[in-house]
């Protein structure tokens, strides 16, 4: 559907706060996004199996696997102003994102007074 290519994707961690100021700003300016819950905490830190699994798409877009990342989509993108389309990253397989939590509030702040 033509709502669902405009969802942005929002890989996050329920527990992490630089991913949550991200997520308060989506929601606060009521931007539509699918939230990805994208580090698992492993259930076995006792028994060595320290850490996180993280979500295979997030890493693919962040090799580093950080959240927050935002994946906007194509038909999002081409609607956006120059200016606002040049905070993004593209990937080398051709998707457009947002890593690091002040760049995504900035960008979403942007994305916002654009179409006020």
């Amino acid at each position: 559907s033509n709502k669902k290519a405009m969802t942005t994707k929002f890989y996050s961690a329920w527990f992490c706060p630089y991913a949550q100021r991200a997520w308060l700003t989506l929601v606060h300016h009521e931007i539509p996004f699918e939230y990805i819950e994208s580090l698992t905490i492993n259930k076995d830190q006792e028994l060595g199996s320290h850490g996180y699994t993280k979500d295979t798409r997030l890493l693919k877009l962040n090799p580093k696997g950080l959240v927050p990342t935002l994946e906007v989509q194509p038909e999002l993108v081409e609607l956006l102003d120059e200016s606002i389309k040049n905070m993004l990253h593209q990937t080398t397989d051709s998707a457009w994102i947002m890593t690091e939590s002040i760049d995504c509030i900035v960008f979403l702040n942007a994305l916002v007074m654009a179409n006020a």
